[in-house]
């Protein structure tokens, strides 16, 4: 087990930043909601994982971790090991989601570490289990407003200190900015953008490619609207390495995934809402050095896959929020790697460069500002 210096100061400068700030605020108000916005690829969940550790496991406190992914609770899991070790998460961690095999039921008095699905999580009641002192971390709380979460949290949560995680502090839906910052009603954030993470290495810089512009508003995509994706994939094959493509929907999906298995010689999968296995799909995408994903939304949020060159987007994003979660996708860096920069293949028309600036800390605040003088009125 990695000591609280040890774990500290394997945090980035910016983490530390956000590390104090949590702490601070803990000592004022020990039941706080909080909650953490900082872009993808800036290490949300290392930082929560931290900050669970030192100031929570150690304590003799609970941990309830809840995501609305499997991937994002293995992803945690993970973590805490490697600060806690193999052996020592065995013994006080339990993972309960639809396909761990484990329920509730299952959560014995040694757990102190328990990771569960907000799907899980919404069908039950907790009084028994969070007895102690517990600390709640939530991932993508940009969520917690919908009611599924609202059924988990609301109901173990008062008197408990819950840290939210988010990379789009925003809604779309204008009100729910409002109800958001009402249930976390301490905000966490610093002036870090993904441009700052990008400048810090952290990330990579995007390469826009903008094609051409395919009208995929039309309710009948056929072949047509796949030729010229791929066509331009042709060209740029082995330059576009380990490619993501964004769909505008299940069947525009499976048109592309069927025209892309008969012209390449690689993997080639295609995962959507109807597809039931796409959770093992998307795995196989995830270990695998190269090969071709189709997606319509099942990738903008809720997985990490560095080792992505190249993101193609082939649907029309529904707000600034989506097309920074796109773009997303592409910017990490594996471990160790010797990755330069992401392409970001663009055949919707849209400045998706704009949509990422308005994205930035300094946009979402006026946005959130705006929208507490509509409906709040201060």
């Amino acid at each position: 087990m990695k000591s609280p210096e040890e774990i500290y100061n394997s945090l980035y400068p910016h983490q530390k930043l956000f590390y104090d700030r949590i702490f601070d605020c803990s000592k004022n108000n020990p039941n706080m909601h909080a909650i953490v916005s900082l872009p993808t690829g800036g290490g949300k969940t290392r930082l929560a994982v931290a900050y669970a550790i030192s100031e929570g496991f150690r304590n003799q406190r609970n941990i309830l971790w809840v995501a609305n992914s499997t991937f994002l609770l293995e992803q945690a899991v993970s973590t805490f090991e490697y600060f806690l070790g193999e052996d020592l998460y065995k013994m006080f961690g339990v993972l309960i989601h639809g396909k761990s095999g484990k329920t509730v039921e299952d959560i014995k008095d040694r757990h102190r570490l328990i990771f569960i699905s907000i799907q899980t999580a919404s069908l039950y009641e907790y009084e028994d289990y969070l007895t102690r002192d517990t600390l709640i971390i939530v991932d993508e709380a940009h969520h917690s407003t919908a009611y599924t979460y609202q059924c988990a949290l609301r109901a173990f949560a008062e008197d408990k200190q819950m840290l939210g995680l988010t990379a789009t502090p925003l809604r779309i839906i204008q009100k729910e900015n409002c109800e958001l910052y009402d249930f976390y009603s301490t905000r966490l954030e610093l002036d870090i953008s993904v441009f700052d993470l990008i400048n810090e290495g952290l990330l990579v810089p995007p390469r826009y490619i903008n094609v051409c512009k395919l009208n995929l508003s039309t309710p009948n995509i056929e072949e047509e609207y796949c030729r010229p994706i791929i066509d331009h994939y042709l060209q740029y094959q082995e330059q576009y390495g380990k490619t993501l493509i964004f769909a505008q929907s299940n069947r525009h999906a499976c048109i592309l995934g069927s025209e892309f298995k008969k012209r390449f010689n690689c993997e080639v999968s295609v995962v959507h809402s109807d597809i039931p296995n796409s959770e093992d799909l998307i795995r196989l995408f995830t270990q695998s050095p190269s090969g071709i994903l189709i997606n319509v939304k099942k990738l903008i949020e809720g997985v990490d896959i560095p080792d992505i060159q190249t993101v193609i987007v082939a649907r029309n994003p529904g707000s600034c929020i989506e097309t920074t979660q796109i773009i997303g996708r592409a910017l990490r860096k594996p471990h160790n790697s010797t990755k330069e920069h992401a392409y970001i293949v663009n055949f919707t028309g849209i400045d998706l460069e704009a949509h990422l600036i308005e994205t930035t800390p300094e946009k979402c605040n006026e946005r959130i500002k705006r929208d507490y003088l509509r409906y709040r009125g201060y």
